[in-house]
């Protein structure tokens, strides 16, 4: 059987960087939120548009 590798201890991560870190999680799951309700109006305008576009073509 091999033996298992000797791994270090892991290195302390600076306070400000993991509080650097967990902000940038944040601000990218709301602006992720945000890009998605906005794409989200826009492409529903873009089907009620298509949609009036399709019944005027049989009208």
């Amino acid at each position: 059987m091999a033996s298992s590798a000797v791994m270090p201890e892991p290195v302390r991560v600076s306070p400000l960087i993991r509080v650097g870190r967990w902000s940038f999680l944040a601000m990218g799951i709301m602006w992720g939120i945000s890009r998605n309700r906005s794409l989200t109006k826009k492409e529903n305008r873009l089907r009620e548009l298509d949609e009036q576009q399709h019944i005027m073509i049989y009208i």
